[in-house]
């Protein structure tokens, strides 16, 4: 700026003279940004937050879980182990939604199956396909030898080699993750054999009345 003039002098006095800035502030802005060395008066540059990158994982596949195996079907048949010729047979299969721990790539992992369809092959030629795996007379509310989704009905007698193909939806989780679905599906299959044979009215027994059956009503 300008030096002062004071209108009194006081002895040892001085008048410090502050030279104007070497730019004018309308270009400050501009000195700054061109500058590599920059002087105390330029703000220092934010700098920018960098995030690791999180390495992306393959999709996991059947193939993957091939470690993690689905618990056992079971099936059963009413009347157990036999039934007679133009009557229903009811048939029960075991299967339920449930979880299986170990390690998936390297990691702690759970897997999760639930059943979606059963393949029914009863032996004669005759299948089907059902959502459910069935259920007993009892439990259905029904007299023996009523028809149900799972029943079969043996026109000729004989022994029979029954089947049921369930499959599983499969999805999987690592600890502290949500649920994964994985494509495709993953089956297990359970057999039981029966013997149809002729009869008159239906009568239920203490056991099978086949190949010398003794049991009470035979």
């Amino acid at each position: 700026g300008a030096p002062a003039k004071p209108s009194t002098r006081t002895g040892g006095a001085t008048i410090i003279v502050v030279p104007a800035p070497a730019h004018a502030p309308a270009t400050l802005k501009f000195v700054c940004t061109i500058s590599d060395i920059r002087p105390w008066y330029c703000p220092a540059p934010a700098r920018a937050v960098v995030t690791p990158a999180v390495p992306a994982r393959a999709p996991v596949t059947l193939s993957d879980i091939a470690a993690f195996v689905p618990q056992s079907v079971t099936l059963q048949s009413e009347p157990q182990g036999w039934g007679l010729v133009g009557l229903p047979v009811n048939f029960v299969a075991g299967a339920s939604t449930h979880q299986v721990v170990g390690r998936l790539l390297g990691s702690a992992a759970t897997v999760r199956f639930t059943p979606v369809a059963y393949a029914w092959s009863f032996g004669d030629g005759g299948t089907t396909t059902t959502t459910s795996g069935g259920a007993t007379w009892g439990a259905l509310g029904l007299p023996a030898f009523s028809a149900t989704t799972t029943s079969h009905v043996y026109r000729a007698l004989g022994s029979y080699r029954v089947s049921v193909t369930v499959s599983y939806s499969v999805a999987y989780q690592y600890s502290g993750s949500g649920w994964v679905a994985i494509s495709g599906r993953v089956s297990r299959r359970a057999t039981t054999t029966i013997e149809v044979v002729s009869g008159g009215v239906p009568l239920l027994v203490a056991q099978p009345c086949v190949r010398g059956g003794i049991g009470l009503g035979c």
